[in-house]
């Protein structure tokens, strides 16, 4: 008996010396992290950065470091642990932050002096990790499809399955009313609006991982209908062999369960695969319920390592499916599924603000009684401590108030002349203001626009006005259309609002003409070779091909050094790359019976009622952009979602009475899908989950100021519940 107690302390003695050799090997390469970045971690960043194996809550608020934490931390599994680069999984929200987080990685990884290639790490959003694992892994199931953008999937609807979305009843969509703002009570939705509705339906669907065989037998007509229907564009994507970012989830889902996705999680020594090991997930609280689903299988299959960052007051998302409860209830959902209890740590520092914006913030999400309600907030969350401390000689939290919004732009408008001025800010860029819309018009940011304008202060808000209505857009269709369609033959055979419009270009186009002669002689140039094309002949160009040549002309090369016009005459480009992919339009034809003129089916079957049509029923002007780039020389002017994920010396907020409307898509949608999900969740009551949203949205905002936030709007704003302080 005393060999054996002998032999245990001997074993627990070795054990104890490799826990301890670990930790050196930890604490080591901590110190040479610090020393590389030239900045001391806090004790609990270094806690999320040494944690092994199992699951690992980060709940990290707004400026805490949380990217340095998951980059040390990969480099702390790679470096310490050994992992290889391939046998770890970084799932980011959005492809700038991938870019990002890959740019920063190869940084410390040469500041570290480590001569390692991570050029096989599986980084990106999950829906790009989903694409590219497939795809390496040749899976059967997928790796001949193509995948659609959220435009692409539009136009492939409406080429595919606009025969059947126009037959289906009036009942159905008076049913989903509520999803078309602008639809004509007493027609209905137009082509374009159903087929936008059904993309939203159909992707909420999918995402929310909703029971369709339940559904299609719910006794509720419009369900059902809608059911039939999610299963006639199945039929049609795989017939077409492509696939969406939602079914694309699925897919990987599949995969998982697959031969193929088998050698992906274990590995193979034959093909030189290592195994999955690690999943590390980021932004967390925008996370929908299938994507839960495949970070919680990949978790299981590898035994539990899974680390997700993110904190549930800055969740947005809940209109594009995000669901904040799935961070919320992290813990619960590794207990039930994984079996194991995750490690939980706050990082509580914040490096960005100055404590009295950490305190209004802090006092905004304590103050309403529906953030205190159970599952409203990660359980056990601490208030966010500035590590700058206070402001030094200045108020850092204001409010400008005017009596109407005219005033108080001025006042705002006057504030960041004499900012600049002073040298406050070295470069307008430093400041923000944000609004629930960019949109130029009276009730967002038109008023303040006008004032910074007036004072000669240059703004980049390229989405300030409907995107049809800018000058840059305008004069590229009509250009496009005076070259497509000579003497506008098909044009004159088209009814409704969109003629107008088209007319509208053309004459803007042919005046531009007149002071660059220029586009005139490439458009005559353009005629002159149709005519010495046969009928039914290809022409050596496509519509892109114009679209570029266009372009490079005056005005058009010149417009190109405004940020704001080269964003507009770039999202007009990503829109025309979609829509000739999905018509396979790479090469124009001449008419068959009109010879001189370009296809008459290409133009009245094609190009006016999916391009053209698309864009003047498309509102183009979302807030949702989550790929925002800073322009320097400007004052930014954007969107609290825009805002997501950066940060300004001055932050201006407007929009202070905007509240988030129970009656918005995205509430209603979770109350006719939710009880239909395979693993349907609890939500709170419609009311409180707008209110906690609001709540998020302005905290969010707030949040993003490093010195100084100033709140402004006119005396009747500041009644909001928001500024009662």
């Amino acid at each position: 008996m005393r060999k054996i107690y002998s032999m245990i302390r001997l074993f627990l003695g070795i054990e104890r010396i490799k826990m301890l050799e670990i930790e050196d090997k930890i604490s080591d390469f901590i110190t040479k992290y610090e020393k590389s970045i030239n900045h001391n971690l806090d004790e609990e960043q270094k806690r999320a950065i040494a944690h092994g194996d199992g699951p690992l809550f980060i709940m990290a608020g707004p400026g805490s470091g949380k990217t340095e934490v998951i980059v040390a931390r990969t480099l702390k599994l790679i470096l310490v642990d050994g992992v290889e680069p391939s046998s770890i999984f970084l799932a980011t929200f959005t492809e700038k932050a991938a870019r990002n987080m890959k740019d920063r990685i190869s940084d410390r990884l040469s500041r570290l002096n480590a001569n390692v290639s991570v050029d096989n790490l599986h980084l990106g959003t999950l829906h790009s990790l989903c694409d590219n694992i497939m795809r390496e892994f040749r899976y059967d199931e997928y790796h001949d499809r193509r995948l659609l953008d959220e435009i692409e999937q539009r136009f492939f609807m409406h080429k595919y399955l606009r025969k059947h979305i126009n037959s289906i009843p009036r009942e159905f969509w008076d049913d989903f009313s509520f999803l078309g703002r602008f639809w004509s009570r007493e027609y209905g939705p137009n082509t374009w609006q159903k087929i936008e509705a059904m993309c939203t339906l159909v992707n909420r669907a999918i995402e929310e991982d909703v029971d369709l065989k339940k559904l299609s037998k719910s006794k509720e007509p419009s369900l059902e209908t809608l059911a039939e229907f999610i299963k006639k564009y199945d039929e049609e994507l795989n017939s077409q062999r492509y696939t969406d970012f939602s079914h694309l989830q699925v897919q990987f889902l599949s995969f998982l369960n697959s031969k193929v996705g088998e050698v992906f999680i274990k590995g193979s020594t034959d093909r030189n695969i290592h195994p999955l090991r690690y999943v590390l997930v980021d932004e967390y609280q925008d996370t929908n319920p299938i994507q839960e689903m495949i970070y919680f299988t990949l978790a299981r299959l590898i035994g539990g390592n899974i680390s997700v960052v993110g904190d549930d007051d800055q969740a947005l998302y809940r209109f594009r499916g995000g669901t904040v409860e799935c961070l919320v209830n992290f813990p619960n959902r590794c207990r039930d599924i994984l079996g194991i209890e995750p490690k939980v740590v706050q990082l509580m520092t914040n490096y960005r603000s100055v404590s009295e914006i950490t305190d209004f913030c802090d006092w905004l999400i304590n103050r309403v009684p529906e953030m205190k309600k159970p599952n409203a907030r990660a359980q056990g969350k601490q208030k966010m401590i500035s590590k700058r401390g206070k402001a030094t000689g200045y108020q850092a939290v204001l409010k400008i108030m005017g009596n109407d919004k005219k005033e108080a732009a001025e006042k705002v408008a006057q504030t960041i002349k004499n900012m600049l001025k002073s040298k406050i800010v070295s470069d307008p860029a430093e400041i923000a203001v944000l609004f629930r819309s960019t949109r130029e018009s009276e009730k967002y940011a038109g008023p303040l626009v006008e004032e910074l304008k007036n004072l000669k202060i240059p703004v980049y808000n390229p989405r300030s006005k409907s995107f049809l209505k800018t000058e840059e857009i305008e004069c590229m269709l009509g250009a496009l259309i005076r070259i497509l369609d000579k003497d506008l033959y098909v044009a004159e055979k088209l009814k409704g609002r969109v003629s107008d419009s088209i007319y509208n270009w053309c004459e803007k186009f042919d005046e531009l003409c007149v002071e660059y002669p220029k586009l005139k002689k490439y458009v005559d140039a353009v005629h002159k070779e149709l005519k010495t094309k046969k009928p039914d002949e290809y022409l050596q160009v496509g519509i892109c091909d114009i679209f570029y040549r266009v372009l490079s002309l005056e005005p058009f090369s010149k417009w190109q050094e405004d940020p704001n016009r080269t964003f507009r005459l770039g999202q007009l480009s990503s829109i025309l790359e979609a829509y000739t992919t999905i018509e396979g339009i790479y090469s124009l034809k001449v008419s068959k019976t009109n010879p001189g003129y370009f296809s008459f089916e290409m133009l009245y079957h094609a190009f006016y009622p999916r391009f053209i049509q698309f864009l003047h029923t498309k509102d183009l002007d979302d807030p949702e952009n989550v790929d925002y780039e800073i322009v320097p020389g400007y004052v930014q002017v954007m969107t609290v979602h825009q805002a997501k994920g950066l940060e300004f010396p001055i932050v201006f907020v407007d929009s202070l009475d905007s509240r988030s409307d129970p009656e918005e898509a995205a509430y209603i949608l979770e109350e006719i899908y939710v009880p239909f999900s395979k693993n349907p969740r609890k939500l709170h009551d419609i009311e409180d989950r707008a209110t906690q949203d609001t709540v998020r949205f302005y905290y969010v905002a707030f949040s993003r100021a490093q010195n100084a936030l100033f709140l402004f709007g006119d005396k009747h704003q500041f009644k909001s519940f928001i500024t009662e302080r």
